[in-house]
């Protein structure tokens, strides 16, 4: 008896024994839905429908995931769509088949979301809003709502199954709000016409045309446009009037972790290259550059940007609702 105990009990103490990393995942018994719920971001401008500043009926979100399974148990590149109910708090997703379910009780499953739901094949490659045909004569407020694009990421574990997605703004805004040196110009007025950003980097500042799409890996931030423009001018139709009180100039741009340079044409004199300060631009933020212009053009007044996020409070971020 004891040569045919000893070797199963044997092996039994190895098999109980195994890592983490030889032991095989828990398949689930039972399938179990993902319920995304993070706290509710304390952002107070519920009227706001174009600068997304929280969750409204019928809002859709489109969630990605790398190993979650569907209701027929298999993984899929593709995203799912969550709709926002009446209620807040009341998501849901097309149907049972159709919800993202944990695929075993052990990994951490990896969860990636953007807003508004639009292109892509695979959450590392999303399609983002065109930004080229800037001209620089709309508000702050107008630019920031103008293709207003959100991504989002979120961990989850079947023994902790609340995922919380915090979305943030993909782009960044260059706001350059310029005035004229008193008395350096005839009855103090003078006319811009244009302005000209330069990247020093290879990643591009905008589109070169709305066809010619840029994509954003959701799980980084990182974005692509292989053909985008490393300098784009800006051509204000008649002309923007400046004085000695200042005026704003927003340029939405991709974040650019480089070097960015501006020029200046007022009264058909183009200024020198000023390389602003700033090198590493984050998306969501509004890099305020305070200018002032001197007769002649010369010896621009740029110094270092204040900085703001994108909302007009403490910036925290979109935390949508979503059970299972």
């Amino acid at each position: 008896m004891k040569r045919i105990i000893t070797p199963i009990l044997f092996m039994g103490l190895l098999l109980s024994g195994c890592s983490d990393d030889e032991c095989e995942p828990q398949i689930n018994d039972e399938l179990v839905p993902v319920r995304f719920s993070p706290l509710v971001a304390d952002i107070q401008q519920a009227n706001s429908r174009a600068v997304k500043t929280t969750w409204a009926q019928n809002d859709k979100i489109a969630i990605f995931s790398d190993i979650a399974v569907k209701k027929d148990g298999n993984t899929s590149t593709a995203s799912i769509t969550y709709t926002r109910g009446a209620v807040e708090g009341d998501w849901s997703s097309p149907s049972e088949d159709e919800r993202w379910y944990f695929a075993d009780a052990i990994r951490q499953h990896n969860f990636y979301a953007y807003y508004p739901i639009g292109i892509a094949t695979s959450y590392t490659a999303v399609e983002i809003p065109d930004i080229s045909g800037q001209d620089g004569t709309k508000t702050l407020t107008a630019l920031k709502e103008e293709n207003d694009f959100m991504r989002g990421t979120a961990v989850a574990t079947k023994g902790n199954i609340a995922a919380s997605l915090q979305m943030f703004r993909v782009f960044s805004i260059v706001n350059f709000k310029i005035k004229l040196k008193l008395n350096a110009f005839a009855n103090n007025t003078a006319s811009l016409t244009e302005v000209k950003l330069i990247s020093t980097s290879s990643l591009p500042l905008v589109n070169p045309t709305a066809s010619d799409k840029a994509t954003v890996d959701l799980s980084s931030g990182q974005i692509t446009c292989a053909n985008g423009l490393t300098s784009v001018t800006l051509r204000p139709a008649s002309g923007l009037t400046l004085t000695t009180t200042e005026i704003s100039i927003p340029i939405k741009i991709y974040p650019q972790h480089s070097t960015i340079q501006v020029q200046f044409t007022i009264n058909g004199k183009t200024s020198t290259v000023q390389t602003l300060s700033t090198t590493n631009f984050v998306s969501g933020r509004i890099y305020n550059y305070a200018v002032e212009v001197n007769a002649g053009l010369s010896q621009f007044g740029i110094g270092d940007p204040i900085i703001f996020d994108w909302m007009n409070i403490d910036g925290t971020p979109i935390s949508p609702v979503v059970p299972s």
